[in-house]
């Protein structure tokens, strides 16, 4: 039987094909990728248009009954008295931003996912968020924000509309002595500066900043803070303590009382300020401290001068930083120690030994008061210059 001989051949693919191939299939990756990757945006640009008109229907809730948009919308699960609970989809995350004192109200809020951005406000709808652009000022960028500070007057200038947030603050008043060295009596620290916090819709123009300057110690106009402003709305200057021969003067807080005639401090001005403390007819004479932005300034007593009242912080800058804090009142004879305090840029009251120091500058702060002692210059603190900051969120 004869035998056959069966011979194999190797059927397989080539080089050629076999990077044929490859390409074609990365080729049909690539366009289900991009397939995906678009239905996934315009999911996301969905559910951030649905995220947005809820949450604008509730705001507008918020404030028909409330008279006032809620100051913040995360506050959740239980929002204190003043807040809201803005419930998102999975992923989405707000930016919110709100102006209760402008007539009419308004409020911007921003919402984002993965790498969408949706925006809206009071006076718009759902759009895809358009960064403002503006120059003026000192700018830097900060956690998401684009920062303008103003330490003088100058022009915020837009050349791309949309909602920014700002903080004015004016200069603080100027603490004083009580003139006849020799006295041995304690002038009032110098009122911190008014401020406003809010925002505004912005389109392209210029819109003039005006920085108020720090009352000086001197018992005339000059002692008064200056006052500062931007989108129409005004903070107003710190009010001058007082000293042996004039009172407090009304500001955006009231400066300190000072012994013996008028020690009457001033007043302060509704949602900028408070009045300023009154000065002791006795004792060591202390002189009363200026008010700030937040409590009123703390009277002087027999053995001290009242502490500056307390201002407030902000982060508006990037930086958490205080604001119009009243200054000091002085201490009358030459107690070291016993001189009024300050805080959130207010300066420190003077003794016998010793004047008002100045505020910080930029900070809205009240000058320390001093005292009239022969041991002392006598000279009462410099208030602290204004400053306006605007902010908006970047792309």
């Amino acid at each position: 039987m004869a035998s056959r001989l069966i011979s194999t051949h190797n059927q397989g693919f080539t080089i050629v094909e076999l990077l044929v191939a490859i390409a074609v299939i990365g080729v049909l990756a690539a366009i289900t990728a991009v397939s995906y990757t678009g239905i996934f945006q315009r999911a996301n640009a969905v559910s951030l248009v649905s995220d947005l008109e809820g949450a604008s229907t509730r705001l507008r809730l918020y404030q028909v009954e409330n008279s006032a948009y809620p100051n913040s919308v995360s506050d959740c699960p239980t929002p204190v008295s003043g807040n809201l609970c803005l419930v998102a989809s999975s992923g989405t995350t707000y930016q919110y931003a709100v102006d209760n004192v402008s007539s009419p109200q308004a409020f911007s809020l921003i919402a984002t996912k993965s790498t969408l951005k949706y925006s809206i406000n009071s006076d718009s709808k759902p759009a895809v968020f358009t960064p403002v652009i503006a120059t003026g000022g000192s700018i830097s960028d900060v956690g998401g924000y684009r920062i303008h500070s103003f330490e003088s007057s100058d022009s915020f200038t837009v050349t791309g509309g949309g909602y920014v947030e700002y903080l004015i603050v004016a200069g603080g008043g100027g603490g004083q002595s009580n003139t006849n060295t020799g006295t041995n009596t304690g002038g009032g620290g110098g009122g911190g500066g008014g401020y406003v916090v809010g925002g505004s819709v912005v389109s392209a123009g210029g819109y003039p900043v005006i920085v108020g300057n720090g009352g000086s110690n001197t018992a005339d106009i000059t002692a008064q803070g200056g006052n500062s402003s931007a989108f129409s709305r005004i903070a107003i200057g710190g009010g001058r303590g007082a000293n042996r021969n004039l009172p407090g003067v009304n500001g955006g807080s009231g400066g300190g009382g000072g012994y013996t005639y008028f020690n009457t401090p001033g007043l302060g001005t509704l949602n900028q300020g408070y009045a300023g403390g009154n000065a002791t007819m006795s004792g060591n004479f202390g002189g009363g401290g200026g008010g700030g932005a937040s409590s009123v300034g703390m009277s002087g007593n027999d053995t001290n001068g009242g502490n500056g009242g307390a201002g407030f912080f902000s982060s508006i800058s990037g930086v958490l930083t205080g604001y119009c804090g009243g200054g000091g009142g002085a201490i009358g004879f030459a107690i070291a120690g016993m001189e009024g305090k300050a805080t959130h840029g207010g300066g420190d009251g003077g003794s016998g030994v010793q004047s008002g120091q100045n505020a910080r500058s930029n900070s809205g702060g009240g000058g320390g008061g001093s005292s009239g002692s022969v041991q002392s210059t006598g000279l009462g603190g410099n208030g602290g210059s204004g400053v306006v900051i605007i902010r908006y969120p970047m792309q």
